[in-house]
């Protein structure tokens, strides 16, 4: 049976791919360093290190917020393609 992490490896696209792990994330935030491991597969494209990038800083301020506030946070850092968490 294929899973939503299956999925990931199906985006051609950096944008599609990043809408996929949104989606994960907001069901199971726990999931953020297998998105990571799967985002490096996109590291030769133009934005390729930016985008692995943002998925590592969603990763650090995941770790540092409570449970009951990665929801708001993952929709406001997915809300613009492109996006940088700002430090």
């Amino acid at each position: 049976k294929k899973t939503e992490l299956d999925e990931l490896d199906e985006c051609v696209t950096m944008h599609d791919f990043k809408f996929a792990a949104k989606k994960i994330l907001l069901k199971d935030p726990s999931k953020i360093r297998v998105i990571i491991n799967k985002a490096h597969r996109f590291i030769n494209e133009e934005q390729g290190r930016r985008f692995i990038k943002f998925f590592y800083q969603v990763r650090d301020v995941l770790k540092k917020l409570p449970a009951g506030a990665h929801e708001q946070f993952l929709e406001k850092a997915f809300r613009k393609h492109g996006s940088v968490i700002a430090d």
